[in-house]
């Protein structure tokens, strides 16, 4: 049955030997005899073991460097994540100022590629920062720098960082 405002509440529960994947719940208004339906995922719950993080650049990075960005995978004890596979995109989008308004232009670059964590749970994603043709104006660019980490048991965990690179050596993110 349902309250005052036609909402309605429930429990139930999935066997524990039931496959994950979708399931539908099913509801039938009495009245109208109007049929909603609702499909959700059912996963296998595994606690996370281990976080990871990617360091974004301390320094001004201008076009041209060359870099090597820093990342870590450690379990929640503090041990080091060492032998994982580490897949990486750096995508880079243009932005152009004028005024006090930004507008977002097209994606000018993007790489793909796998490294691996070391015996310490490092990894190094090598970055050249190249000259790249901006548009007119007080443009610049926004490298985005994302890396998923899969340990051996097939455990994946997400990190990203985000700089900016343009012709002034001056930013305030």
């Amino acid at each position: 049955t349902t309250d005052e405002w036609g909402c309605f509440n429930g429990q139930f529960t999935i066997p524990k030997d039931a496959t994950p994947g979708r399931f539908r719940l099913q509801a039938t208004d009495s009245i109208s005899g109007r049929t909603l339906y609702h499909e959700i995922n059912v996963e296998a719950f595994k606690s996370p073991t281990f976080t990871t993080k990617i360091v974004r650049p301390k320094a001004i990075v201008r076009f041209g460097d060359s870099l090597t960005i820093q990342g870590t995978a450690t379990t929640f004890t503090g041990l080091p994540v060492g032998r994982a596979k580490v897949k990486y995109e750096v995508n880079v989008s243009s932005m152009s100022i004028f005024g006090y308004y930004a507008i977002d232009n097209e994606y000018l670059h993007e790489v793909a590629d796998t490294t691996m964590t070391d015996e310490h749970g490092e990894f190094r994603i090598p970055l050249k920062v190249g000259s790249l043709k901006l548009p007119e104006g007080n443009a610049t660019c926004h490298y985005t720098i994302t890396a998923h980490i899969r340990d051996m048991n097939a455990e994946t965990h997400t990190a990203k960082t985000r700089f900016i690179v343009g012709p002034r050596t001056k930013h305030i993110d």
